[in-house]
Formats: structure tokens, sequence, C-alpha cells
């Protein structure tokens, strides 16, 4: 399950897990919204699967700001070496 809270002003909150059908929920969510203005708080993500870590991806490479994500987060989106942090 996952939870997907507007906060205002180009603000999301994921609550959950990113998976399968979630996904493209979320993509709808942020679907059309500038990017550059569009921060995700991941703090409270405990799990992506690869449909959600590429839509993570994607969005970052857009121009949104992933903010909060875990370590764990972070190396499933952009790799254990990278220094690019969320």
């Amino acid at each position: 399950m996952l939870k997907i809270t507007t906060t205002g002003a180009g603000g999301v909150e994921l609550t959950g897990r990113l998976v399968a059908g979630w996904v493209d929920e979320f993509a709808k969510v942020v679907e059309g919204e500038d990017g550059s203005a569009l921060r995700v708080d991941l703090r409270q993500v405990t799990y992506a699967d690869l449909r959600g870590i590429m839509l993570l991806r994607r969005l970052a490479s857009s121009g949104v700001v992933l903010t909060n994500a875990s370590a764990f987060l972070e190396s499933l989106v952009w790799g254990e070496n990278d220094d690019r942090s969320c």
C-alpha cells in the first residue's frame, strides 16, 4: 500500500511501498506537474520495486527534487557508488 499526500506548493509525501499498481497511481499524481517545482518526500517509503525505482530515476532526471530518502532507497535509485543523495 502507498499513501500519496499532496502538501501544496509542489510537495508530495509518500508513505509505504512504491510497488506495482501504486507506481502508476503516483505517476498520475505527478504527471503534468512542473518537474523543477516538484518536491517528493521519501522519508516514509519503506520499499520500491524496479518500476518504482525507474519512476524515481525518471522524475529526478527531469528536475524533480527527491528528499529524505533512506540510505537503502538512495542506493536503489542512484547505486552504491554515486555521490548524489536524496
